[in-house]
């Protein structure tokens, strides 16, 4: 039995196949640039639909291409320019989509990297992306309190991107006895010119094209993120702190202990970057001009939604009311994702801002008058400016 040589990979020609994939994707890459802009936002313009379709036939054939001379370098090589092509053939605004073509650019082109070494070479590399994986799962296990230190700083710093990627996280945290209720975020943006507004995720539907809300659900996985807390309570300093904002009741629904749940290292990270997030999406030339960014700055805030009981349906309780949304405060930060000092001065950083129902009050059309809203008041803004009751 016979191993194939550096030079038989190297030599093999690419199927016709791969040529006419490229050529498709490069087609459907030159239409979607070409007419950039053209049509509306949301991706129905005629032109989008036909080059999309154009990347899938061309990514198709690519990978017929790769099924039939897999241990080509020059087949692999072209498949990761072909959706390289596929990701430019697909519109900005389709971002899920256009993640495929882009994470198998990747994929080939490591594939190429890998079966152009030798033999033994790559059974090394091989086993040590197996290695990295199954190590990151096992940091997946053991990183939820109480845990070591190495786990910890394991998956804070060397796992977390890679596990977040192939969603293996949170999956490999055994939910007993029942999962808990979702995590939302929300952000109160203030722009330099004193106007604020608030930007939620997820949103459901998040597009009327999404009729299975793939996109929400897809969504609610990232704000999970942000669920990563010590279970120890608060310390004596944050206790004392909560003191001083005597102003501000505590919630009658939680206990001290889940009134306060300081982040840990690796969520107080995927806040900060959440935050400089948004400032693009308020921003998009801050990278090009950061001393022209037009906001100023951004408390985030991550919202438990109470999930009602039998007896709440039953007695027609509103299951969107303000009073079942629990916000926890997380901070505020500039356009750069840094934490102001003003936040590590807040007494209520990573304490519950209660919204608290008030009973037998008559509501007026447009007006949430039928709750204290200390969010409202921690915040400067109302994030139910909208609400209909």
């Amino acid at each position: 039995m016979g191993t194939d040589s550096n030079s038989t990979k190297l030599s093999t020609p690419p199927t016709p196949l791969s040529w006419i994939g490229l050529v498709t994707c490069g087609i459907a890459a030159g239409l979607q640039l070409a007419t950039a802009g053209v049509g509306n936002p949301t991706g129905s313009c005629w032109t989008g639909g036909i080059s999309v379709a154009l990347t899938v036939i061309g990514l198709v054939l690519a990978g017929q291409g790769v099924a039939t001379r897999p241990r080509s370098v020059f087949v692999l090589l072209i498949a990761a320019l072909t959706s390289l092509l596929g990701y430019f053939g697909i519109r900005e605004e389709w971002d899920s989509v256009r993640l495929v073509p882009w994470v198998m650019t990747w994929v080939a082109a490591v594939a190429a990297i890998i079966i152009s070494l030798p033999r033994t070479t790559q059974r090394v590399v091989v086993s040590g992306i197996a290695l990295f994986h199954f190590l990151g799962v096992l940091s997946a296990i053991t990183s939820p309190p109480p845990q070591s230190w190495l786990s910890l700083t394991a998956w804070t710093y060397i796992f977390r991107p890679h596990l977040f990627f192939c969603y293996t996280n949170n999956a490999y945290q055994f939910y007993s006895p029942e999962p808990g209720p979702a995590s939302l975020l929300w952000f109160c943006i203030e722009t330099k010119d004193g106007h604020k507004s608030w930007f939620k995720m997820p949103r459901k539907p998040e597009s009327a094209l999404d009729p299975l809300a793939i996109e929400f659900y897809r969504r609610l996985s990232i704000t999970e993120a942000s669920n990563q807390t010590y279970n120890n309570g608060p310390s004596p300093q944050q206790l004392e702190r909560r003191r001083i904002a005597s102003y501000v009741p505590h919630h009658p629904k939680a206990n001290l202990q889940s009134e306060c749940r300081p982040l840990n290292e690796g969520a107080r990270r995927v806040v900060a970057s959440y935050a400089r997030h948004i400032a693009y999406l308020y921003d998009p030339n801050l990278d090009q001009n950061p001393e022209s960014d037009q906001v100023k700055s951004i408390k985030v805030y991550r919202v438990l939604h109470e999930m009602l009981q039998q007896e709440d349906f039953k007695n027609k309780k509103d299951p969107y009311h303000p009073s079942t949304y629990f916000p926890y405060f997380l901070g505020e930060f500039d356009a750069k994702g840094q934490m102001t000092h003003e936040s590590y001065s807040d007494p209520m950083l990573y304490w519950i801002v209660p919204i608290l129902r008030r009973e037998s009050i008559t509501i007026q059309p447009g007006k949430s008058n039928d709750v204290d809203n200390y969010l409202a008041q921690h915040a400067g803004s109302d994030p139910f400016e909208d609400r209909n009751p």
